[in-house]
């Protein structure tokens, strides 16, 4: 069981580090307006909840988005 959550923190990394390096490729003036970041907050929420769709199943994705988005609204 350690070797699995071993390998899950590793996948993590690695996604993050590509994310990374995918953000840090687009235009400073892009990335830097509003518009920008409302872009890419969108298409990695999207991402997310594809690749739980995948993995989980469409309906419980949806449960999933919609309650870190209240989460979110409510910490604000």
């Amino acid at each position: 069981m350690h070797d699995i959550a071993d390998r899950l923190n590793l996948m993590q990394r690695q996604l993050i580090s590509r994310v990374r390096i995918v953000l840090d490729e687009i235009p400073p003036e892009l990335s830097e307006s509003a518009i920008g970041r409302t872009v890419q907050a969108g298409a990695l929420v999207q991402l997310a909840a594809d690749m739980l769709a995948e993995q989980l199943g469409p309906e419980f994705a949806c449960r999933m988005v919609a309650d870190l988005a209240q989460r979110a609204r409510l910490a604000t």
